[in-house]
């Protein structure tokens, strides 16, 4: 009896390996913030189960640059996986930076490059730290919105997503007015919002051997603006990146994942050749698929390594179903 049970433990937690030992199986982790300071919204992944998901990777995976893919499908047998984080948070350097070098994993990270200039966080996460930072009840900007919106401390992912979805279907000028009056109207001070990699931070991790991409110039929805606008954010990201660190750059990661056709020759056009989404799965490669070099990602903002192992080879969406919930 108790064998079998904790064989079915093992499979729906961290030894999955039906997934995890497949040849063509490539695992893409998305992080944004690696920190032990505890936030309602948009929280961060906590420095132990980092590190433990990180050794777990080690352990189990090839890890590799976007650009290192190919290669390895075609001349290696064990699964690979890529490292990435978007949005360029300070954490970067100060946490996860010394557990990766430790442990000599590879990884990426996608810089909205306006940050270099305001060495401000880009407007949804901004929001993020507003939230953070005051008691507010409910909110509304009437310039945007018809009735005010809840927000719900005992439901920060519920409130999350109203925002963002608020944010999302405005204009690149319009989603800064929106955040301007709100930072306006708590009266919040620059000191709260999170601290982003400056100039000299990515210089210092590219000489080490960090590989960096854009993730746009402001952060917009690419499907919600102008053509010249798109071209305008991918163009002067690349360039201010490319710039920095001396080294070409040649992979984009959609803002908030969203992306279609159009936007992807656009970045095509501009000379990005790797993209990176958001859909949570793992990618199963074939050779017509990697001539894409599109690579879907799954996000990373859990407690322990359990939450982010059962995560990462779909345990949980398993037993939501099998639960019926």
């Amino acid at each position: 009896m108790k064998p079998s049970f904790f064989k079915v433990i093992r499979f729906l937690t961290f030894d999955y390996s039906i997934q995890r030992n497949k040849k063509n199986s490539l695992l893409v982790l998305m992080f944004h913030q690696v920190s032990d300071v505890k936030r309602s919204y948009y929280p961060a992944m906590p420095l132990k189960a980092f590190e433990e998901l990180c050794c777990y990777v080690k352990k189990h995976y090839t890890v590799l640059d976007i650009s290192e893919v190919a290669n390895h499908y075609f001349n290696n047998s064990k699964p690979a996986a890529v490292i990435t984080f978007d949005d360029a948070h300070y954490d970067i350097l100060e946490n996860a930076w010394p557990i990766l070098s430790k442990l000599g994993l590879k990884f990426t990270v996608n810089v909205d490059t306006e940050i270099l200039e305001t060495e401000k966080p880009q407007d949804f996460i901004r929001v993020f730290d507003m939230l953070n930072h005051c008691n507010l009840k409910s909110y509304q900007d009437v310039q945007f919105m018809k009735t005010p919106l809840e927000i719900k401390k005992d439901s920060p992912l519920e409130t999350e997503a109203a925002f963002v979805e608020i944010m999302s279907g405005l204009s690149s000028k319009d989603k800064r007015t929106f955040v301007d009056n709100m930072a306006n109207s708590i009266g919040m001070k620059s000191d709260n919002y999170s601290k982003m990699l400056s100039a000299e931070d990515v210089k210092f991790l590219s000489s080490k051997g960090v590989q960096f991409g854009s993730h746009s110039h402001t952060h917009p929805i690419l499907t919600e603006i102008e053509k010249d606008q798109v071209v305008f954010e991918m163009q002067l990201s690349k360039e201010i990146l490319e710039n920095l660190t001396g080294k070409s750059v040649d992979i984009f990661a959609y803002p908030n994942g969203i992306w279609n056709e159009k936007t992807e020759q656009m970045a095509k056009d501009c000379g990005f050749k790797y993209f990176l989404l958001t859909e949570d799965k793992i990618n199963y490669l074939t050779p017509s698929t990697i001539q894409k070099h599109r690579y879907k990602r799954v996000n990373q903002y859990h407690r322990t390594l359990v939450e982010a192992l059962s995560h990462i080879y779909g345990t949980t969406a398993f037993l939501r179903k099998l639960l019926g919930r």
